[in-house]
């Protein structure tokens, strides 16, 4: 994993009061790997978050603090190869 993808990964745990190992976090290369990590963790927990909020948490964290373009930020967008992350 490259700086801008480690430092998303901490201001996801941050946002969501996560933690993501690193084993999980090298698994999660599209925006909605980790949109449905998160999901998946936060319901564990035993707190349900709504889905729509998460990944609008999400795509705010993407464009406001690196920069990328909200139109370019899909379930299937990979962080290196399409959002030019590294």
């Amino acid at each position: 994993m490259g700086l801008d993808t480690v430092e998303l990964v901490m201001q996801v745990e941050k946002t969501f009061a996560i933690t993501i190992h690193d084993h999980e976090a090298e698994k999660m290369l599209t925006v909605g790997d980790m949109h449905d990590y998160v999901m998946r963790v936060t319901v564990a927990d035993g707190r349900a978050l709504d889905s729509d909020q998460v990944w609008d948490q999400i795509t705010e964290i993407l464009a406001e603090d690196y920069g990328v373009a909200r139109v370019k930020i899909t379930r299937k967008a990979a962080f290196i190869r399409d959002l030019g992350m590294d």
